[in-house]
């Protein structure tokens, strides 16, 4: 399984063979490299937020069972 950093790696890589120049002489590292740490950060913003207001709005059993429903429909639509 790729991590996130060798998905973002992999278009950029895909993107410059089919645009040569796309990302300026020096490539498009740093724009993945922002993307990577970007997409993190927003998880770790977002997450505790979620379980939280899910946890005391619907209680502890009911937000582990939205969570894996989410996460496993996030799976399967990555898997595609």
């Amino acid at each position: 399984m790729l991590t996130l950093w060798g998905a973002f790696l992999a278009v950029m890589e895909h993107l410059e063979s089919e645009t040569p120049g796309i990302f300026g002489t020096k490539g498009g590292n740093s724009r993945g490299h922002s993307l990577s740490n970007g997409s993190f950060n927003l998880g770790q913003f977002i997450g505790p937020l979620l379980s939280g207001s899910l946890a005391d709005n619907l209680g502890y059993d009911s937000m582990t069972s939205t969570l894996c429903k989410f996460h496993s429909k996030v799976i399967a639509a990555i898997k595609r």
